[in-house]
């Protein structure tokens, strides 16, 4: 399981141990500790850029102009944090003064949380995965819906004990305690994948109403024009992350090389999940526009905005290139 998550156009989401034994952004400068800072993303350069009142105006500097602007050495306190907004910026919206660093950059696990439902589906992703491996004639693997009975259910029941002897055959180290640990904590794992695929699926269903407004606009041939371009340039960029979601499922055919190199299966999901969980983001304002207007088909500045944001990020032209 030695596959990462790629993007064309943007550097993979890296799982590094923290350069700080730091979990808050408490720096120590006093530019810093001015009312009403922030850090955010620019939307044109993707870089972090600093937030700060000047007057009656706001500015915002981008944040190698910060450390040049202060003497902020990059080995000092505000230096490392500095450093670090660049990269929790891939996970919050903002960071102001105090926030926690998101805990993708302390211990590597996901910032947000799973239900009970998401590790019961991980748990029968994987004991699937496992009865396959073992030579167990399957069935294709079943939906989430039935994925959540499937780790205690009679396929399992019945093979799962050969299963994990077949496996314990191949190490003369594991026992399986050892084997049924790692299982344990690469569920976990998943099941924080599987809480995001459940928010992509609305995120998939806007492919299904950009093609509906597009429908409802037959009779105004712009509006109808700039919603067939919206469909269009949503291809790539949607099929993109299903594929990042079937890789991540490959990765687990070997369950031999899942459950014996735990630590390397963990970072791989890790790398996967980050890169997902950084497109949802993107998606997120665009998600939430459509979700609080009923006729988005009428909404000229819907449609605009759904349009500029695609365009912006996925043109056409880059579709090809990637094609």
């Amino acid at each position: 399981m030695t596959q990462t998550a790629t993007k064309p156009g943007e550097p993979p989401v890296k799982n590094t141990p923290p350069v700080l034994a730091l979990e808050n952004f408490d720096f120590e400068a006093k530019v810093f500790k001015v009312e009403d800072v922030w850090f955010e993303r620019d939307d044109v350069t993707g870089k972090a850029s600093f937030h700060v009142p000047m007057g009656s105006m706001m500015a915002c500097v981008p944040v190698s102009k910060v450390m040049k602007k202060f003497s902020i050495d990059t080995k000092s306190k505000d230096g490392q944090l500095l450093l670090r907004v660049e990269r929790a910026l891939l996970f919050v919206p903002t960071v102001r003064p105090g926030d926690s660093i998101p805990s993708e950059l302390i211990d590597g696990t996901a910032s947000w949380k799973f239900e009970a439902c998401h590790k019961l589906i991980a748990e029968g992703r994987l004991a699937w995965h496992l009865l396959q491996w073992a030579g167990v004639d399957m069935p294709e693997c079943p939906p989430p819906s039935q994925l959540v009975c499937f780790a205690q259910g009679p396929l399992m029941q019945n093979h799962g004990a050969a299963a994990w002897k077949k496996l314990l055959e191949k190490s003369a180290e594991k026992t399986i305690d050892d084997l049924q640990a790692a299982m344990a904590d690469i569920a976990t794992e998943l099941a924080y994948v599987e809480a995001l695929k459940e928010h992509f699926v609305c995120i998939f269903q806007l492919q299904t109403r950009f093609a509906r407004a597009m429908r409802q606009c037959h009779n105004e041939k712009t509006a109808a024009d700039e919603f067939g371009r919206i469909l269009a340039l949503s291809q790539t960029p949607i099929q993109w992350v299903r594929d990042q979601f079937t890789k991540i499922i490959e990765g687990l055919a070997d369950m031999q090389s899942v459950l014996f190199d735990v630590k390397d299966s963990i970072l791989m999901i890790r790398s996967f999940r980050d890169q997902l969980h950084l497109e949802s983001r993107k998606w997120d304002p665009i998600l939430e526009e459509w979700r609080n207007n009923k006729t988005p088909a009428k909404n000229v500045q819907i449609r605009r905005h759904t349009y500029h944001f695609l365009a912006s990020r996925w043109s056409i032209e880059n579709q090809w290139a990637a094609s």
